[in-house]
């Protein structure tokens, strides 16, 4: 019997989960789609692991793994203990003993899962996609991870301002962090490198900056058009918010190492930035196993869910 069941591992009101389920519902009406909100484990979904199976009761209904095309794991949440739990110490103990029973289900190979937890972890940590994106022929501009202040000076007086940028591993979850060129003024915050470690990145002088949307070994190419004047003079085309995302095609010979790279990372799904210099030059910046596509879906009308909902309901082979 087929498989008819998507799980979406997000929270209730990821815009993503909702654009995917929804392409889901109007391509493939035989399968069902569930947006799972890990967070709410253990307090209100329960879980059951057997030999051959396992079972999710949520509001919604009972999910049994043996109905399962693929799950995605979107953006989920750290279960969260009941309130019933003060003691501090016991309220890690429950989010440990959730989590270790819940990630079971990213990691089950009955049916597809996209991204891998596994994969995702190691592929989310920049050092080693960089490392990976250079073992595939891939341009990586020259970096240095480090939590040493010195660094700073030493960039600043080899190489003057603007020659590097600088940003974080990840993002942080109560701000926004945009890459900036490291100038004069950084000289007097180096001190708090010591505190975390930073990606100091030599800067490219972009011609355009690039999006490939990568969904089960298909490439969508964009190009984002900056519109504000300030901006185009930053390294980061975020802080744009009017900017533009517009199809285009990249070499064949670059999209063969993508394709490389994302292989030997394990990822079905990742969003990847890339420079392009006024030489021609394409240079990898980065890859994010769980990173946004809508703005590409809106601006450029590439069907990026209908991609995305193929994938999710497509037969294990």
């Amino acid at each position: 019997m087929a498989r008819s069941t998507v799980v979406i591992l997000a929270t209730l009101d990821d815009a993503h989960a909702i654009a995917v389920a929804q392409a889901i519902d109007a391509s493939y009406p035989g399968h069902k789609v569930f947006i799972v909100d890990s967070g709410e484990f253990p307090s209100k979904l329960t879980l059951a692991i057997r030999e051959d199976h396992w079972t999710l009761d949520t509001a919604n209904g009972r999910i049994c793994s043996s109905d399962v095309s693929a799950l995605w794991h979107r953006r989920p949440r750290t279960p969260i203990p009941d309130e019933a739990i003060k003691d501090a110490a016991m309220r890690r103990f429950a989010v440990q003993e959730s989590g270790l029973a819940f990630d079971f289900l990213s990691l089950s190979t009955d049916y597809r899962v996209i991204n891998r937890i596994e994969n995702h972890f190691a592929a989310n940590r920049k050092p080693y996609q960089l490392h990976v994106a250079r073992s595939c022929g891939l341009r990586v501009p020259e970096y240095n991870i480090t939590n040493d202040p010195r660094h700073i000076a030493e960039l600043l007086a080899e190489h003057g301002e603007n020659a590097f940028i600088f940003k974080p591993l990840g993002p942080p979850v109560h701000t926004i962090a945009e890459t900036r060129y490291l100038n004069d003024s950084h000289r007097q915050a180096a001190d708090h490198t010591r505190l975390a470690p930073v990606i100091f990145q030599r800067a490219i002088q972009r011609k355009r900056e690039l999006r490939l949307t990568f969904i089960g070994g298909k490439i969508f190419c964009h190009q984002m058009i900056i519109h504000n004047e300030k901006v185009k003079s930053l390294p980061d085309w975020r802080l744009d918010l009017a900017a533009e995302s517009q199809e285009t095609q990249l070499p064949d010979d670059l999209l063969g190492k993508v394709r490389t790279m994302m292989s030997k990372l394990g990822l079905l799904y990742g969003a990847i930035d890339f420079i392009e210099n006024d030489a021609g030059e394409f240079y990898f910046l980065e890859v994010n196993p769980q990173g946004q596509f809508l703005f590409s879906e809106i601006d450029a009308h590439t069907p990026l869910c209908n991609a995305f909902a193929e994938l999710l309901v497509r037969p294990l082979s």
